[in-house]
């Protein structure tokens, strides 16, 4: 794959879930303009093969003993720092909250909340002790952040979590190091053209969206889930998000938060966070997801 110019090139990068979707998709971007890529997956077999300057990496989110020896492992190849790393991988459960089993809710945060910070803290070190301190954390949370979505209580809650947790990284890392010398960008996808709404975990009764159940909460998730299909069928390629990430990490001066995807989600719905009341923002999203 044929480099270019870009001042990307030769930076480090540890990127998770790149087995699919924007992470990768991701990966192929910043392998193009020059980057060594260090990719994870649960499963190791399921990273690309023969893709020159990828390194796979096998690494659970939630299992705690597998995120430090799969950091440390790629660390240690990558000649002991990081320049770039990426929190993209992701997961999520589909249905009303209240049934929600406490095990689950508990891997959601642990996948998008938990696993990421432990990432950041053992990428960090490295990072300060450079001459001079630099480093770039892109953690890659959700429009979901600030418009939760229903029936996605844990996910919405779990990215707020972490694009809340990347404010407060940055403005203490301003204090510890110098001013941007180790920048925390907050990306923000809107529904993205993958196959993560086939990969949600949801209750039984979900999984037929033709089945006819009793269960008013349950009906109301399969109107929902049958809309959120519909946003994700038709939103953009992951290439989309892949080509921004790209931009941050060869950019001098990042943005600190980016929303992207549709000019629907991503900029009416970031202007509706900013001035319309919960009330009714909160009301425009029921409306929308009984759309259709």
């Amino acid at each position: 794959m044929q480099r270019s110019s870009a001042t990307a090139d030769g930076k480090r990068v540890f990127l998770t879930g790149a087995s699919s979707g924007i992470g990768l998709a991701t990966a192929r971007a910043l392998i193009e303009c020059g980057c060594q890529v260090w990719g994870t997956s649960r499963q190791i077999a399921r990273l690309p093969t023969g893709l020159e300057n990828f390194h796979p990496i096998a690494l659970d989110l939630t299992d705690e003993g597998s995120i430090l020896t799969g950091f440390s492992k790629a660390q240690s190849e990558a000649g002991g720092r990081f320049d770039v790393l990426i929190n993209n991988a992701g997961g999520g459960w589909f249905g009303p909250a209240l049934q929600m089993p406490t095990s689950d809710l508990r891997e959601q945060f642990q996948t998008l909340v938990f696993g990421p910070l432990a990432l950041i803290q053992l990428a960090l070190p490295a990072m300060r002790a450079a001459s001079p301190p630099r480093g770039l954390v892109i953690n890659i949370t959700s429009l979901a952040a600030k418009l939760p979505l229903p029936y996605a209580a844990a996910y919405s809650a779990a990215k707020a979590a972490l694009s809340s947790f990347s404010a407060t990284l940055r403005m203490e890392e301003a204090d510890v190091t110098a001013a941007g010398a180790i920048r925390f960008v907050d990306v923000q996808p809107g529904d993205i053209c993958t196959d993560f709404n086939r990969a949600l975990h949801m209750p039984d009764a979900l999984r037929d969206p033709a089945a006819v159940v009793a269960d008013p909460a349950i009906a109301a998730a399969q109107r929902t889930l049958h809309v959120s299909n519909h946003d994700v069928d038709t939103g953009p390629s992951p290439d989309f998000i892949a080509q921004h990430l790209c931009r941050i990490v060869q950019a001098a001066n990042p943005p600190v938060v980016l929303a992207c995807g549709t000019f629907y989600q991503a900029t009416l719905g970031s202007l509706a966070v900013r001035f319309l009341p919960a009330r009714w923002l909160e009301r425009s999203i029921r409306q929308h997801f009984a759309s259709r």
